[in-house]
């Protein structure tokens, strides 16, 4: 299984722990996301053929590490983007794949995320930038998607970096997605003394 921003050591499962890496523990984030997995091949298909190459559909909390992020976004070359998401448990996904047979061809579901019964992120995926399908037709242009890829489809407004609400142990993190169900992850602190690599 690959994801857009790396370490496969960052896909965790539904009830597993968030856990909080030792070098950048104080601004982690939330992000809750519809994931579309890729069921065959895919190389430079139309927004047309797109949809046949879905398996199905999961839900994503793509885990931020925001001061990594915005580090690599202000040109520090010793930072990325894809470190910033890819720490060891930063991606849980499920908790089941939903087979697109299950949904409209306009993919239209309501999201939300909690942290702690509290609402973060409410909103339909009928209001991102991209669709399922352009989203698959744009990347298989660049690279072939192969079965069992995963693709995050971008989340709504909400997400603590804008309210500078971090993640913090303890916290329990619920995302949401109509007709798929619930993802749920507790956060954690790193064990004392580890260290994370990057």
């Amino acid at each position: 299984m690959r994801t857009g921003h790396g370490a496969g050591s960052a896909v965790t499962a539904p009830g597993d722990d968030i856990r909080l890496p030792a070098v950048a523990a104080d601004q982690v984030d939330y992000e809750g996301e519809v994931a579309v997995v890729i069921g065959r091949s895919a190389s430079a298909v139309s927004t047309a053929e797109a949809p046949s190459h879905i398996a199905g559909l999961t839900i994503a909390n793509d885990v931020s590490a925001r001061d990594i992020q915005q580090r690599a976004m202000s040109g520090d070359p010793t930072a990325s983007i894809g470190v910033a998401k890819s720490f060891d448990t930063f991606k849980p996904l499920g908790p089941c794949l939903v087979t697109t047979d299950e949904f409209t061809a306009a993919i239209d579901l309501r999201l939300r995320t909690l942290v702690n019964g509290d609402v973060r992120q409410d909103d339909r995926t009928s209001i991102f930038i991209h669709g399922v399908a352009d989203l698959i037709s744009y990347l298989s242009r660049y690279q072939t998607l192969e079965p069992g890829d995963v693709i995050l489809t971008g989340t709504p407004r909400g997400a603590g970096v804008f309210s500078g609400r971090r993640l913090r142990p303890g916290d329990v993190v619920e995302v949401e997605v109509e007709h798929i169900g619930t993802l749920r992850n507790r956060v954690r602190a790193a064990p004392e003394g580890a260290s994370s690599g990057t």
